[in-house]
């Protein structure tokens, strides 16, 4: 077969990888003796109320196209004053992200990118004709505010940055959004795992108009396959990005599980609770282990760096129990690994794994 385009394409894209799945071999689906730790995902799942939504929706019906009734929802949840013109709602926070690129990047405009980090950052703003310029983050993995201000240009229009930032765990501090906010740029924080953290720049939105938040319902609600996610902005920019979202971007389902878990907000977060405590235990264990050093983090999960044998070997190790982690490469990742946060008893199940890879080395 004739393997040949008929027409040309983007040029700048044509040697373009695209979206690489993040390890392989993928996770393989949920079941019987498998742990999925890969993907940061909710061990509770959604709540009980979602899933009747979800068993009464008509899905022949488009939802509403303007999602005013979710949109509401979501400024109550979010409180400090904002209102529902604020809020910009998209497939995924990944959309949202798309979004605000799209609306600010002109051909060969430079989005200032922080590795290790969010790997949907760097592929948006390259998507949108941006040129990414990266600013290692420094060796405890904190945004170097210095670094970033020489390396802003005329041409550059974003500063993206995660807070609690993703793999690392580590936010960023008020002070250096604050140099952030006042270089003018348009400050893009993606706050998806605020609700672990419980730090918010939120209040903020108030005075500073370069400033665009974006959240998930996928991680504290258990909405992940579902994909909602939202921004957090000026009025004017989220009537413009209104302009450009196409309509029924967000499925029947998705917005009938996010009003729901909004609803019952209180009962979703004690889950999130749970998280955050478990975390703290699985951090101190990881701790004694002689074999993962993890980092202190604000996420659902714990970065991690292998202290005893090689990374390859002990990922073999623990996949071959039906254990599956996200695993990195790299200069500077080479040895770590990610561990989402699960349930008490998939923490156990983890350390009893390194205590077994601990006594056979």
């Amino acid at each position: 077969m004739d393997e040949t385009l008929p027409l040309p394409l983007r040029t700048d894209l044509l040697q373009w990888p695209g979206f690489q799945e993040p390890q392989a071999p993928a996770a393989p689906e949920p079941g019987p003796g498998i742990l999925k730790a890969d993907a940061n995902e909710n061990p509770y799942g959604c709540l009980p109320q979602v899933r009747e939504a979800l068993a009464a929706l008509s899905p022949w019906l488009y939802p509403d196209a303007t999602y005013t009734r979710l949109r509401q929802a979501v400024a109550r949840y979010c409180s400090h004053g904002i209102g529902a013109e604020q809020v910009v709602l998209g497939n995924g926070a990944d959309e949202v992200i798309d979004l605000v690129l799209r609306a600010t990047l002109e051909p060969g405009d430079e989005a200032v990118n922080l590795p290790p980090t969010f790997g949907m950052y760097e592929f948006f703003a390259r998507l949108n004709r941006g040129q990414v310029v990266e600013v290692p983050r420094d060796e405890a993995f904190e945004v170097p505010v210095a670094e970033v201000l020489k390396a802003l240009t005329p041409r550059t229009k974003v500063i993206v940055v995660c807070s609690p930032n993703n793999p690392t765990g580590n936010p960023l501090p008020p002070e250096d959004l604050l140099a952030l906010l006042e270089t003018g740029r348009w400050i893009l924080l993606d706050e998806t795992y605020y609700e672990c953290s419980g730090e918010t720049a939120a209040p903020l939105l108030r005075e500073w108009s370069n400033l665009v938040l974006v959240r998930s319902l996928s991680k504290w609600a258990g909405l992940a396959g579902l994909r909602l996610g939202y921004g957090l902005m000026s009025p004017a920019l989220a009537e413009f990005l209104q302009r450009m979202r196409p309509p029924y971007n967000v499925n029947a389902a998705a917005a009938a599980a996010a009003l729901v878990s909004l609803e019952h907000a209180p009962l979703a977060l004690a889950h999130v609770r749970q998280i955050v405590e478990e975390r703290e235990r699985l951090f101190a264990r990881l701790q004694a282990s002689e074999v993962l050093r993890p980092l202190p983090s604000q996420g659902n999960f714990l970065l991690c760096f292998v202290e005893r044998g090689e990374p390859a070997d002990l990922r073999a190790f623990l996949e071959a129990q039906g254990i599956w982690l996200r695993w990195f490469g790299g200069p500077r990742l080479g040895r770590a690994v990610r561990i989402t946060v699960g349930r008490p008893q998939d923490s156990e199940r983890i350390l009893e794994a390194l205590t077994a890879w601990r006594e056979r080395r």
